[in-house]
């Protein structure tokens, strides 16, 4: 690593600036970022084309609250007059008739209902074991024990032999409520008609089996729900700024003051172009944020359940691409458990066990892991576990007239938290530790970078290509982090991607690229005498980390001329 030294005193442009630009794309792309985050809170279904209601990405789904519904529930006297008068209700609604030029999967935003139909020829099919006709079955995860014990008397009953038999069937059907932890997040039913309703066939032996998932009425907790995420929203855009955007102004007042070097260049032929990071690591290293839009998924899981109904089914591409969307909100579990072991790796001084992992790739890890994952449930006898998940939070006596998905979130929640610090933990112990010496050219190079980071300044290297002439420097954080791991302050999440990179150019021809890292992300151990680190006397613009070979393992920082968030 090339140390930075004064060679004289500094001399400094009393009435002169250099030029300095922010590369266009890097900072659309930064800004972008943060808008993803901002938006992680919420998804609009209606009103998408108006760009400033768009700070929230959860009301694609979910229903806006001046939409709410404050009608007040019908009263039933007991379970049964309420599964035969909302079956009723909904026979009337979803019919053959009322859905004659529909899908298999409908929408009713009206009623908040998502309508699913499938066809079952029972002609030929035998069932000795009744999880065999079950499986496939639409919403067969939520099914409870009233549901589950209909469709098994139907799957073991005679049919096809004479309209009789068949007509036994027509019309029946039963419903449950859906609880979370008590409460009531919406009420499902189930019913049969004879013939086939999507292709009008009639034919004997031939069933529609009918599903339907209805979501509450709320209003007053819809505006609720709405407030806290607008003052999620304002509290991460502050963060954002305090903790990166007003570092990064700073930083460009700095070059244009003094330049790149010490002394400063005494010729204005020097220009410098600042290619801005992504602050989305710094953002997901907040407890205070994880926790927030942990909780935000949890309050919503009525509509965490239908994204679990949509996954499951392929007729309507447009509701699947929403419910992976909403599934996508889940990654703040994995989060939440990444800013939660990052606090107890540092706590127990552990930060050797854990391999940092990208945000980008725990993101699409988590993606393509909850939609698969979650049709694996559905279709097969694992769902045999959830059933009986269901069936625990309920009373022995309405066991089988609802399901309390409680201890089902449980289990999601933790699956998905594991698996990022499974992840770390396992990449730590499989990794080889190659030479010091030879990762150090690499810690500067815009290739030593995440994913995204990686895809953005693979762009830019496109269109600027003399840049790849110019002369690598910076990024000895990373240095003292492969030294000794105890350094990281936030051993978890990597932050690579968070860096800026200064071009500096002579008469518009690149020289030098120096990659800028944020001092935050170091734990300079002020109360450890072991591994203290101390303040070097190098002058330079931003601080320069070096090794000083003479004390063996420790490490000094050299202060700037002018003191900043970052580092070389």
């Amino acid at each position: 690593m090339t140390k930075v030294a004064p060679a004289g005193p500094a001399v400094s442009l009393v009435h002169t600036r250099f030029e300095v630009r922010w590369t266009r794309f890097s900072v659309v792309v930064s800004l972008a970022m943060a808008l993803n985050i901002v938006s992680m809170v919420c998804s609009f279904h209606s009103i998408l084309p108006t760009p400033s209601v768009w700070p929230m990405k959860a009301y694609l789904t979910e229903q806006l609250p001046w939409r709410g519904d404050n009608t007040p529930y019908p009263v039933y006297d007991s379970y049964a007059a309420f599964s035969a008068s909302y079956l009723a209700e909904n026979q009337a609604r979803f019919n053959r008739s009322t859905l004659l030029h529909q899908r298999s999967y409908y929408v009713d935003d009206a009623t908040r209902t998502d309508v699913i139909r499938v066809a079952l020829d029972m002609r030929r099919r035998t069932h000795d074991d009744c999880i065999d006709f079950l499986l496939g079955l639409p919403g067969l995860i939520f099914y409870g024990g009233n549901m589950r014990r209909f469709l098994c008397d139907f799957a073991a009953s005679p049919r096809g032999l004479n309209g009789t038999d068949d007509q036994r069937w027509h019309q029946r059907g039963v419903c449950q409520y859906g609880l979370f932890a008590g409460t009531t997040v919406g009420k499902q039913c189930i019913w049969l008609t004879t013939g086939d309703d999507l292709t009008q066939d009639d034919a004997p032996g031939v069933f529609t089996l009918t599903f339907i998932f209805q979501l509450p009425r709320f209003y007053v907790w819809l505006w609720v729900k709405f407030g806290y995420r607008c003052l999620i929203s304002l509290y991460v855009c502050f963060e954002m700024w305090r903790e990166y955007y007003r570092h990064c102004t700073h930083l460009c007042a700095i070059v244009q003051r003094f330049g790149h070097t010490v002394p400063t260049p005494t010729s204005l032929a020097w220009q410098y172009d600042l290619v801005m990071g992504d602050p989305t690591a710094l953002i997901l290293l907040d407890p205070v944020v994880s926790a927030a839009f942990t909780l935000d998924v949890w309050l919503s899981m009525e509509y965490m359940g239908i994204a679990m109904v949509r996954a499951t089914q392929i007729a309507d591409l447009y509701t699947l691409f929403l419910a992976f969307m909403y599934f996508s909100r889940t990654v703040w579990f994995a989060y939440l458990a990444l800013s939660v072991s990052s606090k107890v790796l540092k706590r127990f001084a552990k930060e050797h066990v854990f391999a940092g992992v990208d945000p980008t790739v725990v993101a699409i890890c988590v993606a393509v892991y909850v939609v698969p994952v979650d049709y694996l449930q559905a279709n097969t006898r694992i769902v045999n576990a959830y059933y009986w998940l269901f069936r625990v939070p309920a009373s022995r006596d309405t066991q089988d007239e609802q399901v309390d998905v409680l201890l089902g979130c449980v289990l999601l929640t933790i699956s998905i938290a594991l698996f990022p610090v499974l992840y770390g933990v396992a990449r730590s112990r499989c990794r080889s530790t190659p030479a010091l010496s030879s990762r150090r050219a690499a810690y500067s190079s815009q290739a030593y970078n995440g994913v995204k980071a990686r895809l953005v300044l693979f762009v830019l290297r496109r269109f600027r290509r003399r840049d790849r002439q110019a002369l690598a420097f910076g990024g000895t954080l990373y240095a003292v982090f492969e030294a000794n791991p105890r350094y990281k302050r936030y051993p978890t999440i990597s932050l690579r991607s968070v860096d800026c990179f200064l071009v500096c150019k002579s008469h518009g021809v690149p020289k030098q690229m120096i990659r800028l890292s944020l001092l935050r992300s170091l734990d300079c151990h002020p109360t450890n005498p072991h591994l203290t680190i101390t303040d070097g006397s190098t002058e330079s613009v931003v601080n320069v980390l070096d090794r000083i070979e003479c004390t063996g393992t420790s490490f000094c920082i050299h202060r700037g001329i002018a003191r900043t968030a970052w580092c070389m």
